[in-house]
């Protein structure tokens, strides 16, 4: 079973927020390594999630996405916020 169509509108448009807010500050003189992979470790484990959509699904990916500390990196994005803004958006 996979997630309902709102939940994957969702999780893409997160996913694609998360990567472009990635890409974007590579471009930075000295990036840190270390925001990327916490990055990388908070959004890998969503797609698997949303294609298999156990018990819990929507609290487990909403748990991955806050492992990255949007508060400990400068202007950096709060994934947990912004998935459930897009949650909001794909409803209405």
């Amino acid at each position: 079973m996979k997630a309902p169509d709102y939940i994957l509108e969702a999780v893409m448009d997160t996913l694609e927020w998360a990567m472009v807010y990635c890409r974007n500050y590579t471009l930075r003189e000295k990036p840190d390594i270390n925001q990327i992979n916490e990055l990388m470790e908070a959004i890998h484990e969503v797609p698997n999630i949303a294609s298999r959509w156990p018990e819990g699904a929507l609290d487990e990916i909403k748990l991955h996405l806050g492992c990255f500390d949007y508060e400990k990196w400068k202007d950096s994005p709060n994934l947990v916020s912004y998935f459930e803004n897009a949650i909001e958006r794909a409803t209405t």
